[in-house]
């Protein structure tokens, strides 16, 4: 489709029936569907390509990988460059929601594995200094050649999936043998303990920075992604179940594009520590930014449909600590040099949950809270989110009354503990 330009429905042509059409009821075997040759309305189709456009917010950095990969073809094997590439047209150039920027894509028919396994191991595998880049980074390449084939809607063969298959387990192996002998280039998130979080909190009071305040203790608190936090609005909060917590619920995550299968998260407060207090963090948050409650959206940290708060928090946090050498020390102490990323809050407050002593395993919980395994069963277990709300509101648990977490643990606890 070609923005501007008048366009066409397409040709659909029904699947052979053991009985041709006689009554105009059915179709006839091979007979083209109703509306072939309708021009579309244009501002229908607009409407449409921002439908199908949710469903590629990947496509950027999978064509922007797929490039280093027809590049490195073009370089070392031009006759297999030239028998798999090809140059996009104008029209498939102008569809940006399946190619971007891209100008040639592959015939995704003929693609030889071994040419394949020759990039991703001479391509790919080391860096200049002899180290190995890491697993991760080396199977999204593969991951790539996966994903642009469904956008091409080619099928790769199967001989190709199969012995892909076999190597992407060996560099696996290959990985992690690197990683035991110190040769490999990793910079994953550390996880980021209770008193490295309280300090950054610490910090964003004492600098003003409220938003890197809020935002951080409530990604702590819901045990997410700062990309999960960063479109929350009003309408994901409650008070199901009880009275004294807040129940956030995301609207998707990146495992559930579609929202079906979030699960609620229950946040408490904690008034023994208020540099940690969720409760406290978004009051001051929504106090300061108070004119947000005149808009027509209802985000809690956004300032505008296009820009990012996530950007902007990333930005405030860097340059509250890294760009601060006495504060740097103080987060190097802590975690490894280098690794200090925006998972490790996820990390850490599953850690932290982990580590404090408990009456109940969390393991379920944990799962839940974090939307890493989403089967239907996990729904029965919301119990369990109290005691993982209460364990991350709370440096340890063992100074916490025993009436404290038995209202935590069921919202109508507290009455079987009134004196008659």
């Amino acid at each position: 489709m070609i923005p501007g330009q008048p366009q066409r429905l397409p040709v659909f042509r029904r699947g052979s029936t053991t009985e041709a059409a006689n009554d105009g009821d059915r179709a006839a075997p091979g007979e083209a569907m109703a509306g072939v040759g309708i021009e579309a309305d244009p501002e229908h189709l607009d409407a449409l390509r921002e439908t199908e456009a949710n469903t590629v917010k990947c496509v950027p950095d999978y064509r922007n990988r797929m490039k280093h990969v027809i590049k490195f073809w073009q370089d070392h094997y031009p006759e297999y460059y030239d028998a798999v590439v090809y140059n996009l047209s104008d029209e498939q150039r102008a569809d940006r929601r399946r190619f971007h920027t891209a100008k040639q894509d592959l015939r995704y028919d003929r693609l030889n594995p071994e040419l394949t396994k020759l990039f991703l191991s001479g391509g790919v595998k080391l860096k200049k200094d002899g180290k190995h880049y890491g697993f991760d980074h080396v199977r999204k390449y593969y991951d790539s050649i996966l994903y642009c084939a469904k956008l091409a809607k080619q099928d790769l063969p199967h001989a190709y999936l199969r012995s892909m298959k076999t190597y992407i387990q060996t560099l696996k192996k290959e990985k992690a043998l690197a990683k035991g002998q110190g040769d490999i280039d990793e910079h994953d998130a550390d996880e980021i303990p209770f008193a490295l979080f309280e300090t950054i909190c610490k910090w964003a009071i004492k600098t003003g920075n409220i938003m890197v305040w809020s935002f951080s203790v409530v990604q702590w608190n819901v045990m997410g992604r700062s990309v999960n936090v960063d479109p929350l609005g009003f309408h994901n909060l409650s008070r199901d179940g009880g009275s004294d917590s807040i129940v956030i619920t995301y609207d998707y995550n990146k495992k559930d594009p579609t929202g079906e299968n979030t699960s609620p998260k229950q946040c408490y407060a904690n008034p023994h520590n208020p540099s940690v207090c969720m409760f406290l963090a978004l009051g001051c948050h929504l106090c300061i930014n108070r004119d947000m409650f005149n808009r027509k959206t209802d985000k809690m940290f956004k300032k505008g449909k296009e820009r990012s708060t996530l950007a902007s928090y990333c930005i405030a946090l860097r340059k509250m600590i890294m760009l601060d050498e006495a504060r740097k020390k103080v987060v190097y102490s802590y975690i490894q040099e280098g690794h200090f990323y925006l998972h490790g809050w996820q990390k850490g407050a599953a850690t932290h949950v982990m580590m404090n002593t408990m009456d109940l395993s969390l393991i379920p919980s944990i799962l839940r809270r974090k939307e890493c395994f989403m089967e239907r069963f996990w729904k029965f277990i919301g119990h369990g989110q109290s005691w993982a709300a209460s364990t991350l509101v709370y440096v340890s648990t063992d100074w916490i009354s025993t009436t404290t977490r038995l209202m935590h643990s069921h919202p109508t606890s507290w009455r079987c503990m009134r004196k008659p």
